[in-house]
């Protein structure tokens, strides 16, 4: 099991209230203010706005019609909140619904005045506030959440939403509770708030949004939702759902933001045009603690469900605590789960931290971010896998997964990274691959396009086409003859790194890449301080760009400073495949590149220049008189050109030219040879460059 749930708190807690002479002075201040005590709608205006106060904990409605606020009270003497939101949906015009309800009340239960109701409590009426906050000014504040909480009446609240506004302009604070209701809040209007309130117990969605251009939650504190233990904390659907934004709120954790108690499926689960965070001070969520175990453990759920296109998350800490140090993956199988198109997770400056999602056993396994379905989405500027820092591990067990969900709906043609300033993600720590595309019976998902991220210090492959879990160097895909195959990412040959010399100024990489147009592909560099175990790479800091000749030669002049490094690269075609990351090579300083001829002893052979532009010199010592061959030889295996065949050479250093021809004396293509040495001493090869 991922973690212990915590037991759904029935009320909240009591903040035992001490009525002293000066909480009488005070109350009575309250009452020579408001007039007589039974005197509770005062339908004057305050700033234009026409006051209901509620006195009662009760739920009952004792009139009939459309009765307004100039005609409360009913023939009880009281306001109850269902009376309130009649009176105000019939009164056109703005409405405060305000609550001071005595502590002798007998709904005061547990520090908190609970009324309980079965649901559809509606509010019909633009510009309609309830304040429960107005609550804590006039008894104090009694409880850990919300003064005013509102439960449902079962059986029939199982089936009604505990609030329901049709209308628009509206704004809902400092209510708690909503136990028991199938859902806490319905908006089906546009230009609603919800702030400062709490659902807990519900059994659908805490929040279910229909509406255009509503706000839940806020930048401040005073402006944070809680929802936990819901089906689902926030839902945002319909086509008209539009403009919606969800900011600052604690989704999934307790009233701290330190401690799991989750959203049975989703913490939040959205259609389209939908705002998650953003990029100002107090503006993201900690969405956490979601999800649930299902038949056989396997995870359930996601922190965050975008099902629709044009959504974006921004500023959140996902899959972590409140100080985004400590993970609270909960049991979702995702963190961020991408099954429409065009959505965007984090922006420069503005990156989302998702980790914590480490939990793997019987094949299933938490992800940071996948994507699952759709096209033309965008993760960037992101931390996935590391703490808030971006320093140190908050591992997911995967850390990005473009995955086969459905042959109908391929993820594809997205983009992980960018091209410009701050739009790498750090994809790091995570226990197996950073990103991995999957393939089902061959296919896979295609136009994954990764650029400029930093991937370092994860447990399996940076980057993974065709994912498995078996040992190195088994999951590394290997190049093929003329990148022919098919899969995912067409499962796109990576380069071949040939050589890399810092000789203090600049540091001079060539390669080559064997693929179909060459020229059209981008090819990114990274350095490395280790060697991934695979051999392959990882890419910890990105270096910079080339771009291969027509016939796949890869020249490119990096800064100096790297000698010591291990180089590596990924290559990305013009339709947006990547692949995987090349093998690395190690960066030599110019002195351990070429030695003096007279410094080295023993056999040893190098190649200058490499690239060779048309002409190669090629220089071997040997420590003794022995016959030798010297050949070079196609990366198919053909010999190409003989050199010298079975020739006695004397001791010592020798050099010999390569004209870049072959037999017959005609010109060779340019691309990657083998120079090889043999003789009774042993055998020498080394890679060389041609370019033309």
């Amino acid at each position: 099991m991922i973690r212990k749930r915590f037991l759904a708190r029935m009320v909240p807690a009591r903040n035992l209230v001490t009525e002293g002479s000066s909480r009488i002075l005070a109350l009575a201040l309250m009452y020579v203010t408001v007039g007589v005590a039974m005197q509770i709608v005062l339908p004057v205006a305050i700033g234009q706005a026409a006051t209901v106060t509620v006195n009662s904990t009760s739920a009952v409605v004792d009139f009939a019609g459309a009765r307004q606020v100039a005609d409360l009270p009913g023939p009880d003497g009281r306001v109850t909140f269902p009376e309130a939101a009649i009176a105000t949906t019939n009164t056109s015009g703005p409405d405060l619904i305000a609550f001071h309800i005595p502590l002798s009340d007998p709904g005061f239960t547990a520090g908190a005045f609970q009324i309980t109701s079965e649901g559809f409590i509606t509010f019909g009426d633009d510009y309609t506030t309830v304040d429960g906050t107005t609550q804590t000014a006039f008894t104090g504040n009694t409880s850990e959440g919300p003064e005013i909480w509102l439960f449902g009446s079962i059986p029939v609240s199982l089936s009604s939403p505990g609030l329901r506004i049709t209308s628009s302009h509206n704004r809902v604070t400092g209510i708690g509770g909503f136990n028991w209701f199938m859902t806490g809040i319905q908006i089906e209007g546009n230009d609603n708030v919800i702030a400062g309130c709490t659902t807990v117990q519900v059994l659908g969605s805490g929040v279910a949004i229909t509406g255009a251009d509503n706000r839940i939650g806020g930048s401040t504190p005073a402006d944070r939702n809680l929802f936990s233990l819901c089906g689902v904390g926030i839902t945002v659907s319909s086509s008209a759902a539009t403009g919606n934004i969800i900011r600052g709120n604690f989704i999934g954790t307790d009233v701290t933001g330190t401690s799991e108690l989750g959203n049975n499926s989703a913490g939040v689960s959205v259609g389209s045009w939908t705002t998650i965070g953003g990029a100002g001070t107090g503006e993201g969520n900690v969405i956490a603690g979601n999800g649930r175990l299902g038949e056989h453990e396997v995870p359930i759920g996601t922190q965050v469900s975008l099902a629709g296109d044009h959504n974006s998350v921004v500023g959140n800490l996902i899959g972590t605590d409140r100080t985004g140090t400590v993970a609270l993956g909960g049991s979702v199988s995702a963190g961020v789960d991408i099954s429409g198109s065009w959505n965007t997770v984090g922006v420069p400056g503005a990156g989302n931290v998702i980790s914590g999602h480490r939990w793997n056993a019987g094949g299933a396994f938490q992800v940071g971010v996948r994507l699952s379905g759709g096209h033309d989405n965008v993760i960037q500027s992101n931390r996935i896998g590391t703490d808030i820092s971006g320093t140190l591990p908050l591992p997911n067990w995967r850390g990005i997964e473009v995955a086969m969900i459905s042959f109908a709906d391929l993820a594809r043609n997205s983009r992980v990274g960018g091209p410009d300033a701050g739009e790498g993600n750090r994809i790091a720590y995570n226990l197996g691959d950073a990103v991995a595309v999957n393939s089902s019976a061959g296919v896979g998902p295609t136009g994954v396009h990764l650029s400029r991220n930093t991937i370092h210090s994860n447990g399996a492959l940076g980057i993974n086409l065709g994912t498995s879990f078996s040992a190195y160097p088994a999951t590394v895909t290997l190049n093929d003859a003329g990148d022919l195959d098919t899969g995912p990412n067409n499962l796109q040959n990576f380069p071949v790194l040939l050589s890399a010399v810092d000789n203090g100024v600049v540091t001079t990489v060539a390669g080559a890449i064997d693929m179909p147009a060459p020229g059209s592909a981008t090819i990114e560099i990274f350095a490395n301080p280790t060697l991934d175990p695979s051999g392959f790479g990882e890419g910890e800091s990105f270096v910079a760009i080339a771009t291969p000749s027509p016939s796949g030669t890869i020249v490119a002049t990096l800064p100096a400073g790297l000698a010591g490094k291990y180089l590596t690269a990924t290559a990305t075609d013009a339709a947006g495949n990547t692949s995987e990351f090349s093998a690395g090579i190690l960066v030599q300083s110019q002195t351990t590149a070429v030695d003096p001829a007279g410094a080295r002893a023993g056999r040893w052979m190098d190649v200058r220049p490499n690239p060779a532009p048309g002409v190669a010199s090629i220089r071997f010592h040997l420590p003794g008189t022995e016959r030798a061959s010297l050949a070079v030889f196609d990366v198919g295996g053909r010999k190409v050109r003989t050199i010298v065949d079975g020739q006695r050479f004397p001791s010592g250093l020798h050099e010999l030219q390569w004209r870049g021809d072959d037999e017959r004396g005609d010109p060779v293509q340019a691309g990657v040879y083998f120079v090889r040495l043999d003789g009774a001493g042993g055998k020498e090869i080394l890679k060389l460059l041609l370019t033309r």
